[in-house]
């Protein structure tokens, strides 16, 4: 075998060894609302992906993907390849990460290809250049995390589109243009393909070069496919490419958080240690912060390195990595278009082919000298950066191996706290989510979203504490455990309406839609567990929201469907509930009253709703107090008894008041005196 297969034998070997714990590894993260609930990928056609920024994400819709995320993402590549794959492997994540590895390791390739010929070798300095991108640990994040395939995917239409502009001629100028094209809708960091190309014609030795006027000219073209591509994207998708507004609306300070943020990088590519999924870097406040400083140091340098390379001459490999590196960065640089992370090690991967060029440049130089062989002993760090990559790769397992991965760098990084407590929930581990939510909420106590994650999780919880045993029943604190956790998820939902109603939707995490919906689940919960206050409280919202005159007759005519719905549960609790201390006969003809008021003052017919009360809520009742009855006789001699005879009375009262409410006085006063008569010692008053 030549010095080329082994060279390429060795780096996609490398590539997959340092990466092979991801074939252990599930869907995490984004992953959720990208893949796992994104029923677009099944039910769209392929065209649809390009007309419509929706299929991106299941979380511009509701539930626990993220309500009010906005269909602010355009890279329907990378959403058409999502779907391919989920029509191939389904939901199960070993494919998907098999697709993973093979482009990662398609890059690897590409990379070790534009290494020999900017160096003009096949000998150690282009296979170390190679190896670093093939194993490098800031890597593991775009090759493990599905999510970011997009990266994968972007960078090797990249790299085809400089393989293939190597040569002049007509062909490859317009394969060049449609691969720039798909890279960059697999991904927006693509959008500075014309500038690489540039700088990679210009550090390709003489050898190889290219006349100036085709370069200039591919330049020209792959600047205007670019702009094509803008222009395409701001046809489908609304609003700015911004996803948050700069610190304090202030560019400057997105500056400095730009040069903060490189020397974080040149830390994470230097020294790569720890796991900095998630950081928690946040934007200097001043310029004499030491990381500005830095930051501001090796900016010059490497505009410095790469100006010397350019006047030098060909072969300028120093300039395609200096001038390359910062190229790569602008996308993500912050001062373009502000991003909700100010630093990411996913952010360096199409970077790590200019990384490998200045690495490569620099053995290249030291094999030149006497100290050639010396140039080999760079090949050794190659298995210690595997061997930590295999040790980050294991940590995508699951969410919690992630986010526990995450505290135990950085014990004060707050997303930690809030990806650990939603994944502990998912698996039911209730108490240890709880503690890790508190401790989020500690951190970041304005976070509607996370409040209604927990609050939607509590509520899986309430579902699960039931049982139709009457063992169970009778001798378990199986109710109290319920009533005690459904009282938690209403304090929850009405903590996120509350945080949304004072710092608004976009700076709680929220949306619209979303508080709809929590209103909803608020007052469900409430009706419940018997919160009769609260449950008219977040109706009332509803009759608030709507803005309905009642005096106009026109009006609540044409929306009395809509007022129908939204009052349903309302006319429903107040016909199945018992106020606190009884009722007095007074009592009952006012409320009675009050609830013919609503109706009128909805526009619609008392005796429709009792029908569907009757109907929909009565059958159950019933059913439900002969469970509780069967339960009691069963119970019979145990200490059970007394409480499942409470509950069978309990409904017995909760049926004579439903009866009273729809016109059956007087079988309702019956079944009243006889629950009193025969459990009089048990009854305990229901809740108001």
């Amino acid at each position: 075998m030549s010095s080329r297969g082994w060279s390429l034998l060795a780096v996609l070997t490398a590539a997959v060894l340092a990466h092979l714990p991801a074939f252990q590894a599930g869907f995490v993260y984004d992953d959720a609302r990208f893949i796992q609930q994104n029923e677009a990928l099944l039910a769209r056609s392929p065209w649809e992906f390009f007309s419509d920024p929706a299929t991106a994400s299941a979380g511009t819709g509701l539930g626990d993907s993220g309500g009010g995320i906005v269909a602010d993402i355009y890279r329907p590549l990378r959403t058409l390849l999502f779907s391919l794959e989920r029509r191939a492997f389904g939901l199960e994540p070993r494919g998907w990460h098999a697709v993973g590895l093979l482009l990662h390791a398609l890059n690897a390739w590409l990379v070790l290809r534009l290494l020999w010929r900017l160096l003009g070798t096949t000998g150690p300095a282009a296979l170390a250049g190679a190896l670093l991108f093939a194993v490098h640990p800031v890597g593991v994040e775009s090759v493990v995390w599905v999510s970011s395939q997009g990266d994968l995917l972007a960078l090797a239409l990249l790299l085809l589109t400089l393989e293939v502009l190597l040569r002049p001629g007509v062909g490859r100028t317009i394969g060049g243009a449609v691969l720039c094209l798909l890279a960059c809708l697999a991904k927006e960091s693509a959008i500075v393909l014309p500038a690489l190309l540039l700088l990679r014609d210009r550090a390709l030795a003489k050898a190889h070069a290219l006349p100036a006027r085709v370069t200039w000219v591919r330049v020209a073209l792959l600047v205007a496919v670019v702009g094509g591509y803008f222009a395409l994207r701001f046809s489908v998708v609304t609003g700015a490419l911004a996803q948050v507004e700069h610190p304090g609306g202030a560019v400057l300070a997105s500056a400095r958080g730009a040069l903060a943020a490189l020397a974080w990088y040149a830390g994470a590519l230097l020294w790569p240690s720890g796991f900095r999924f998630e950081t928690d870097l946040p934007t200097p406040l001043s310029w004499g912060e030491p990381a500005v400083v830095l930051g501001t140091g090796l900016l010059l340098t490497l505009l410095l390195v790469g100006g010397w390379a350019w006047r030098r001459g060909r072969p300028a490999v120093a300039l395609f990595a200096a001038w390359g590196a910062l190229v790569a960065l602008a996308p993500v640089s912050q001062v373009l278009v502000p991003l909700k992370t100010l630093a990411a090690e996913r952010f360096l991967y199409p970077l790590l082919p200019c990384a490998a060029a200045g690495l490569g440049a620099a053995l290249a130089a030291l094999a030149a000298t006497r100290f050639k062989r010396a140039a080999w002993l760079f090949l050794l760090p190659a298995l210690p950066l595997l061997l930590l990559s295999q040790q980050r790769a294991g940590a995508w397992k699951d969410d919690e191996s992630l986010w526990e991965a995450v505290r135990a760098d950085r014990p004060s990084n707050w997303r930690a706290y809030e990806g650990l407590g939603y994944a502990l929930l998912q698996k039911g581990r209730f108490q240890d989510g709880e503690r890790a939510y508190t401790s989020y909420l500690e951190f970041n106590p304005l976070d509607g979203k996370a409040l209604r994650r927990m609050a939607d999780q509590l509520g899986n919880l309430v579902r699960t504490l039931v049982s139709s045993d009457p063992e169970v029943q009778a001798n378990s604190d199986l109710a109290q455990r319920r009533t005690e956790v459904q009282a938690l998820q209403i304090a929850m939902l009405e903590r996120a309406l509350s945080v949304w109603e004072r710092v608004g939707y976009k700076a709680g995490r929220g949306s619209e839609a979303w508080a709809v919906e929590t209103q909803l689940k608020l007052r469900d919960a409430s009706i419940d567990l018997g919160d009769l206050a609260r449950a008219k409280r977040a109706n009332d919202w509803f009759i608030a929201r709507a803005g309905i005159d009642p005096s106009d007759q026109a009006q609540v005519t044409a929306r009395a469907a809509l007022r129908e719905r939204e009052c349903r549960w309302f006319l429903a609790w107040m016909a199945v509930t018992t106020p606190q201390g009884g009722e007095t006969g007074v009592a009952r003809t006012l409320r009675h009253a009050q609830r013919q008021a609503v109706l009128i003052d909805m526009g619609l017919e008392a005796m429709r709703h009792d029908e569907v009360l009757i109907r929909d809520l009565e059958a159950p009742l019933v059913a439900l107090r002969a469970e509780r009855e069967a339960a009691a006789k069963a119970a019979q001699g145990t200490p059970g008894e007394a409480t499942a005879r409470r509950r069978a009375a309990q409904l017995a009262l909760l049926h004579a008041e439903l009866l009273y409410t729809t016109g059956r006085p007087e079988e309702a006063q019956r079944l009243r005196q006889e629950t009193m008569r025969g459990a009089s010692d048990l009854v305990r008053p229901g809740p108001r």
